[in-house]
């Protein structure tokens, strides 16, 4: 029995085969790759559209924010005040009664 003493495990690798083939798939992706070279056709571009569409959603999804957050209205405003006095409220009389 060999001792070894600078003997570093290697890390386990993983790997799955592919269980389905689907050559119709290659072949189509084949064609479009070739046609897209002979038509000179960029995939850059494409991401334009889709980054555009979203900062157009941000845009419009700021006029619901307000500067200090989301905008409440009076009745928000005060029906959030009341459930906040009446915890404190409550949590004040359960302190009372827990040291009396």
């Amino acid at each position: 029995m060999g001792m070894k003493f600078f003997h570093l495990p290697r890390n386990r690798s993983f790997h799955i085969p592919y269980r389905f083939h689907d050559p119709e798939k290659e072949e189509r992706k084949e064609r479009e790759g070739r046609l897209k070279r002979e038509l000179k056709i960029d995939e850059s571009n494409n991401d334009t559209v889709h980054t555009n569409r979203i900062k157009g959603s941000f845009r419009s999804d700021s006029k619901i924010l307000s500067k200090g957050g989301f905008t409440f209205g009076r009745n928000e405003k005060r029906k959030s005040n009341q459930r906040v006095f009446i915890i404190i409220l409550v949590m004040l009389i359960l302190i009372y009664l827990f040291f009396l």
